[in-house]
């Protein structure tokens, strides 16, 4: 009989050792383990331990199938975001599985089972800088909720992104606040401080002023002079703390 070794909650790459699950024919001790994927599956010490033994038997087939595959797709984006989607959804190893499947996102059946069925369902990746995001932020990786979206629109689609509602439009909290021409800053206090509706996009009573070459004017007042989109003056005047005569200058359509 074996000596017993225990394995219990031990890891071994994709694989965590869960509990002991009786002996093999041979007398060797057997262990309930879960793969990366999720699934839990039964073989014996010694093959986890000395690496014979990866992952689950459904995930070995499809290494051993993609092994073989000649489809040359291995190097494209598609590829890629493919292998990066089951990696944050499965595999309980990698940093950004807290925020996937450590979360209850998952993906769908149908594709985790095949790269093919996720390249038909999402087709090539636009030209530009687009990457996968999901339309709905709390739902899986699945047909009808994935998109390639740019940069901006997966930030404008981020979980902390407040949606607001103003005269029956809605827009997240910093698409009214470039809409409106206020600082980002200014329209998270006026949120917090309950503020709602029109108030919210209102233009200051006490607006500040900044002078250039004697001319004493508000941010709204220095876009019209300037030709430089209010929210652009606003970022680099408020939060990026740029000396007033770099912010009013820089790319101005108008000689300040």
């Amino acid at each position: 009989m074996s000596r017993a070794i225990d394995m219990t909650g031990k890891r071994f790459g994709e694989l965590q050792v869960l509990r002991e699950s009786g002996r093999a024919g041979d007398g060797k001790i057997k262990w309930i383990a879960r793969c990366g994927c999720g699934s839990e599956f039964a073989a014996t010490g010694v093959r986890i331990r000395s690496g014979e033994v990866k992952t689950c038997p459904a995930c070995s087939r499809e290494r051993v199938r993609l092994a073989h595959v000649t489809h040359g797709e291995r190097r494209t984006p598609e590829y890629r975001t493919w292998t990066h989607i089951k990696s944050r959804c499965l595999n309980s190893n990698v940093p950004e599985f807290k925020n996937y499947g450590g979360r209850g996102v998952s993906i769908c059946d149908r594709w985790r089972e095949s790269y093919e069925a996720f390249l038909e369902d999402m087709g090539r990746r636009p030209p530009g800088k687009h990457s996968i995001d999901r339309i709905d932020v709390n739902g899986d990786y699945e047909p009808g909720n994935c998109r390639w979206a740019t940069h901006i629109e997966q930030g404008n689609n981020k979980r902390c992104n407040r949606l607001i509602e103003i005269n029956g439009e809605t827009k997240t909290m910093a698409q009214w606040a470039d809409f409106a021409g206020i600082s980002r800053e200014t329209m998270l206090k006026r949120v917090k401080k309950g503020f709602t509706g029109s108030d919210l996009i209102a233009e200051s009573k006490d607006p500040d002023t900044f002078t250039l070459n004697g001319v004493t004017a508000t941010i709204p007042e220095w876009s019209e002079i300037t030709g430089i989109k209010r929210a652009t003056l606003y970022w680099r005047l408020n939060s990026q703390q740029w000396d007033i005569e770099k912010a009013l200058t820089k790319g101005a359509k108008k000689c300040a």
